[in-house]
């Protein structure tokens, strides 16, 4: 009979979700499972890889459902990244001999050199992944004081722990990295851009877009919001909130390059600066995105330039004025069109932090950061039917559009993007948003205008 958990292929046992942890139970599982493992809680990953069936309880339905574990690993809770996993797994191999040995100033040297190596690859890694991780080689460590894996000997214990250790003061290095990166608010959006409803973080269903498509199968449609634009797309899609980091990430470039309208950069240095992978796949999901920017069309009817009292209409253009690709070499060449070259220019610019926008959860969070940056140097108040319309989601009911803005709010609080806020009534109903930004965001503000004002 099985008795060591790692080596069965196939079983059913009982799960509950609770605090984002699971609780193994009794329910039905091999009897084996009990004599290899005491039931209790345990992190997520520890039957990331080998549970093929499992079956769910939710407390609230009171009832059983049979899922795919893969199915429940991506929708009923957060999964450690596999990446993560990987690097400190393969790169923290060279460190075991180390750990091994006698410590002297030289090896502890040469283990510092090794924390900060893997610490700088991990530090653009999402913060809730690195969290999770954190959590899973506590809950590990705790294990091995509790001397719960029995199995092992004394020795073999002692460098687990020893390696786990270790592995924790990485990714707690990562964690701090990403910290000290998440404040450092030095990627520029135009504000124009920031505050049109260009980027959305939902998509209609099918139908709908079918209604929206022309006869050359291109989106046009009219958004109102913060600035009002004629939308037009002629890859047939709505540009997304990755689609928006590219763009920020362009007009981070744009500076890099000497603040040229006309600049060429290679794939990587953008995959660098929106914290991407540097590997084929992502290449080409860049490459989908740059293509998206430089054919969705617009005209923006209120775009306000050095006079924000005169608003204009612009004429139409691309998003991005123009890209040419040499895919073998992996370069681009990029033209901004005039008024995202004018505006940034002028110093019409708003910044943030790329890793903060990386480690906000929800699409709506990820626009409604960009949004408040552009506009709170003029008003802290937010005009509720106003947000709603900028942020696309005019098809949910009003509460529900204003419950998932709320949500959104807390998150950005909890990331310390901003301070807090308060929703005000006219009436019956809430009218406005009263922001109180962050000293991140006041700093930021300040620096800006300084760096306007020296050029």
């Amino acid at each position: 009979m099985q008795k060591n958990l790692f080596g069965l292929t196939n079983f059913s046992i009982l799960i509950i979700i609770k605090d984002n942890k699971i609780q193994l139970d009794a329910g039905e599982p091999d009897k084996s499972l009990g004599e290899s493992m005491p039931f209790g809680s345990y992190p997520v990953l520890f039957f990331k890889e080998f549970i093929k069936m499992v079956t769910i309880y939710n407390p609230s339905l009171k009832k059983h459902d049979k899922i795919e574990s893969k199915e429940v690993l991506k929708d009923r809770w957060s999964t450690l990244s596999k990446k993560v996993i990987g690097i400190l797994e393969g790169s923290t191999m060279e460190s075991e001999e180390l750990l091994s040995e006698e410590t002297s100033k030289k090896k502890f040297n040469e283990l510092q050199f090794i924390k900060r190596k893997i610490a700088n690859q991990l530090k653009n890694e999402n913060s809730a992944n690195l969290k999770e991780t954190l959590l899973y080689i506590n809950e590990e460590l705790l294990k091995m004081s509790e001397n719960i894996m029995s199995e092992l000997d004394s020795s073999t214990m002692h460098s687990r722990k020893k390696l786990f250790q270790f592995r924790k003061e990485i990714v707690e290095e990562a964690l701090k990295k990403r910290q000290e990166s998440s404040k450092k608010r030095t990627d520029p959006i135009e504000k124009n851009y920031g505050l049109a409803p260009i980027f959305s973080s939902t998509s209609p269903n099918e139908k709908t877009l079918v209604s929206l498509r022309n006869e050359h199968g291109h989106i046009v449609e009219t958004r109102s919001g913060y600035r009002t634009v004629e939308y037009s797309a002629n890859h047939g899609g709505y540009l997304t909130t990755f689609d928006f980091k590219v763009f920020v990430g362009l007009q981070k470039l744009w500076e890099i390059k000497g603040n040229k309208k006309e600049f060429e950069f290679h794939i990587g240095e953008l995959s660098d600066i929106i914290e991407g992978q540097k590997d084929g796949g992502t290449y080409e999901i860049i490459t989908t995105s740059l293509n998206k920017l430089a054919t969705t069309s617009i005209i923006m009817h209120d775009y306000r330039s050095g006079d924000v009292s005169k608003p204009y209409r612009t004429r139409i253009h691309n998003v991005i004025q123009f890209a040419d690709f040499d895919l073998d070499e992996k370069r681009v060449f990029i033209t901004f069109n005039e008024y995202l070259h004018n505006g940034l220019t002028a110093g019409n610019i708003a910044r943030i932090s790329l890793s903060a926008y990386q480690d906000l959860s929800s699409k709506t969070s990820k626009l409604l950061y960009p949004l408040i940056a552009s506009i709170i140097d003029d008003t802290n108040q937010l005009k509720i039917d106003e947000l709603i319309a900028t942020l696309n989601l005019t098809e949910l009911p009003r509460h529900k559009s204003l419950d998932r803005i709320k949500k959104s709010l807390n998150e950005l609080v909890d990331n310390e993007i901003i301070s807090g806020y308060e929703l005000v009534r006219e009436g019956r109903s809430y009218k406005y948003i009263f922001i109180t930004p962050s000293d991140d965001i006041l700093e930021n503000l300040d620096e800006s205008r300084q760096e306007y004002i020296l050029s």
